[in-house]
């Protein structure tokens, strides 16, 4: 759980890489490996307000998204999306649960770090 790895490369390298580590029986941790075809795909990814709400997320904890947007002091609907894209790309889990009435998401960081990586 200490980094995730993003890394940069064409579809055709990935698919070779992936082949490789099969055949050598090399076990591929997917859920700390993150890939995309292009630095844009990762600047897409990582905005500084992403990365920011990385950090606050990792140092904060904050109990929810409702905490987290009042933390940023961004509206809810975006902290909403941003959660999203993180999640999706494997960079925070969420965690839904009920307090009350209410139904809330926690959310926490997957690693301590990300590593960028280009193949070339």
């Amino acid at each position: 759980k200490d980094m995730v790895k993003i890394v940069i490369a064409d579809k055709k390298t990935i698919r070779e890489q992936t082949i490789r580590a099969v055949e050598r029986g090399i076990a591929q941790k997917e859920d700390k490996i993150i890939y995309v075809d292009s630095l844009e795909a990762a600047r897409r990814i990582l905005t500084p307000e992403r990365l920011k709400m990385l950090g606050i997320i990792k140092r904060e904890k904050p109990a929810s998204l409702y905490a987290l947007a009042k933390i940023m002091g961004k509206n809810f609907r975006a902290i909403h999306r941003d959660v999203g894209v993180l999640s999706d790309a494997g960079l925070i889990q969420k965690e839904e649960y009920r307090e009350g009435q209410r139904e809330k998401t926690r959310v926490g960081v997957k690693a301590k770090e990300i590593h960028l990586s280009v193949s070339i």
